[in-house]
């Protein structure tokens, strides 16, 4: 899955004062124009993908899967195949 980890390393205090600082942003908007549901949509939107993106990297780990289960999946096959769309 792309784009699931940062393309550098930022330390983990940086990380947590920039996501509180875009917090302050995004509630500083919500008294601003408190009526405005698409701002409300989008800020929800992003948070929520967010906070996927921070999940999945545990969820899509399968280094911690049983044998058995890595070879329901496949990852004991040797020539292993992109999906194809369609």
């Amino acid at each position: 899955m792309l784009n699931l980890r940062a393309s550098e390393s930022v330390d983990p205090d940086v990380q947590r004062e920039n996501l509180e600082l875009l917090a302050k942003f995004n509630e500083e908007h919500r008294r601003k124009y408190p009526f405005d549901s698409e701002l409300e949509a989008r800020i929800r939107n992003y948070e929520l993908a967010a906070r996927m993106q921070l999940a999945a990297g545990g969820v899509l780990d399968l280094s911690k899967e049983s044998d058995a289960t890595r070879k329901l999946y496949g990852l004991d096959n040797p020539e292993p195949r992109a999906m194809e769309p369609g």
